[in-house]
């Protein structure tokens, strides 16, 4: 599964929620630049959860 968005869209806070954890979801951008990785275990077997900064760079032709 991948959650894909612009800043401040939610995304850490989802990552939250999944993970009931305590990932950083201030206000501001590129506040979580630093990845951050959870372990879940739903019903179906375990998953690792990561929340990371993706970089979009315009390729030159």
């Amino acid at each position: 599964m991948s959650l894909i968005g612009y800043t401040n869209s939610g995304k850490s806070t989802l990552f939250n929620v999944l993970t009931q954890s305590e990932a950083v979801t201030k206000d501001g951008l590129f506040v979580t630049l630093d990845s951050t990785l959870r372990k879940i275990g739903p019903e179906q077997g375990d998953y690792l959860v990561s929340d990371t900064v993706g970089f979009i760079e315009k390729a030159s032709s």
